[in-house]
């Protein structure tokens, strides 16, 4: 039988968590900062996954706010207050000037329960300061040109794939060989593997790359939740990454690099690159301090290994999609592009290499721009 003590206990209960939650939904507008009207407990997202994708939320976000006229504007994830930047000389403060104050990106890591989340994308204060140290000297411009070779190599696989094609049929699923492309160029640069599903769309690793990155609105959610209460999500030991996937691309990374060692192979990629920072803390060649911060785990770096896959899989294939769609239906830009590719290549002996690249003017300009008019993010 319910008492009337044990009424008024939770009476009070419900009180103290209706106030606690309109505090926490006053911190913008205490603060005089305009912000999305929030309601719990979603708080100002309570569109995602019904009517927008989450990029079009944060979108529609900056568009009301930027009326106000203010420098930032407030919403909210949940409950925990998010600041959305609107003027450009803000974002410039926070990006140079002020970056000391600003380099954490907020996402969730469980480097205990989850290790994979442990990447310089994600961990925080000096943990990334000592992991940017330690990886900094990989994303050189003389780094990066011992792995223009893989690229060439698997580009040169591409073209001869299409035209097996296109000799069967006029119309192929050019999307679905722009993931296969993007995937095998980062399997080899950062697995060291050669899984060529351009020819194998059914190999393992393109299948648990897919599945380890996709965007499903369920595990989207999720990663809000976690993300806005990091700590409850850390006791209750709450994952980004399925165990499945965590388990195969450390065995895969740590397999190859047993590899590597036992018969002592050298590959110029990625791999190779956070071996020696394993091995030496700094990268052969390498003045810098990255050898002040001490040596990569190798937790640190299957978990560096895997970014490549979340941030580098689907952002770029889908880029070279539009690109390559907007070259259909404009055919003046696609015999501009044509013909600086053919006038640069004369010029180094018709070789593609890096200089060869940066000489490309136009073709960085079709790349880069090609963004400003669909942003890839969305898909």
């Amino acid at each position: 039988m319910i008492t009337t003590g044990f009424i008024y206990f939770l009476a009070a209960i419900i009180s103290l968590g209706v106030l606690y939650v309109r505090r926490i939904y006053g911190y913008w507008q205490d603060r005089g900062v305009p912000f999305i009207e929030p309601h719990f407990p979603k708080g100002s997202i309570s569109s995602l996954g019904k009517t927008e994708h989450f990029f079009e939320m944060i979108k529609r976000f900056y568009v009301e706010l930027k009326g106000e006229g203010k420098p930032v504007g407030g919403t909210f994830f949940m409950t925990t207050p998010v600041a959305v930047a609107l003027d450009l000389n803000f974002i410039k403060t926070i990006l140079v000037k002020d970056f000391h104050y600003f380099h954490d990106r907020g996402f969730y890591v469980n480097e205990r329960d989850d290790p994979l989340t442990a990447n310089l994308l994600t961990i925080e204060g000096s943990q990334w300061r000592a992991l940017r140290t330690k990886l900094s000297p990989s994303f050189t411009n003389g780094k990066m040109k011992l792995i223009l070779p893989i690229i060439k190599d698997i580009s040169d696989r591409f073209v001869q794939c299409l035209n097996e094609e296109l000799c069967k049929r006029e119309e192929i699923n050019l999307s679905g060989y722009m993931s296969r492309f993007m995937m095998d160029i980062i399997a080899s640069s950062a697995f060291g593997l050669d899984c060529n599903t351009l020819k194998d769309s059914n190999n393992e690793f393109f299948i648990m790359s897919q599945a380890a990155s996709d965007t499903f609105i369920a595990r989207t959610l999720k990663k809000v939740f976690m993300t806005s209460f990091k700590k409850l999500s850390i006791f209750l030991r709450l994952k980004v990454t399925k165990d499945q996937t965590s388990q195969y691309y450390t065995r895969i990374v740590e397999e190859t690099m047993s590899y590597r060692d036992r018969n002592n192979v050298q590959r110029d990629d990625f791999l190779s690159m956070l071996m020696q920072l394993r091995n030496k803390g700094n990268l052969d060649g390498d003045s810098g301090n990255a050898k002040d911060s001490g040596k990569l785990t190798n937790n640190e770096i299957v978990a560096n290994a895997f970014l490549f896959i979340i941030a580098g899989y689907h952002s770029s294939a889908t880029t070279l999609e539009f690109c390559i769609l907007e070259l259909a239906h404009n055919a003046i830009i696609q015999e501009n592009l044509r013909n600086e590719i053919r006038s640069v290549l004369e010029q180094h002996e018709n070789m593609l290499s890096y200089n060869a690249l940066m000489d490309m003017k136009y073709l960085d300009k079709v790349v880069n721009g090609k963004p400003r008019t669909i942003s890839e993010i969305h898909y």
